[in-house]
């Protein structure tokens, strides 16, 4: 278990270096209702992968894409360890990834 926190805690060091949020989800009605809007509609989906799984091994290098294509705005010690774990990830029998895409829409009124 500690091997796989400290790889969340890669990904959530490397989103926030991008100016991203991982906890975004948590607060999107919050966020949409303080903004004024209205018929405000959440919804998630899904995306699980193990290794052996049809699109386990594109999902990680898709990740590890995106890290690289981000390259000139991060630390480059923090974006070789998340390159490095996430190519460790790949390999391991044990490995899986559960990632939920986080939706939401409302109206202006």
């Amino acid at each position: 278990m500690p091997a796989a926190q400290s790889r969340l805690s890669v990904e959530r060091r490397v989103q926030a270096a991008l100016g991203g949020d991982s906890a975004i989800g948590r607060r999107l009605y919050r966020l949409f209702h303080g903004a004024g809007l209205a018929r405000i509609e959440l919804s998630v989906q899904p995306e699980v992968h193990w290794h052996g799984s049809p699109g386990f091994a594109a999902w990680v290098r898709n990740i590890i894409g995106n890290l690289e294509s981000a390259r000139r705005g991060l630390d480059a010690a923090l974006l070789e360890t998340a390159v490095a774990e996430l190519t460790d990830l790949a390999e391991r029998p044990d490995a899986s990834s559960v990632f939920v895409w986080n939706r939401a829409m409302g109206e202006r009124m």
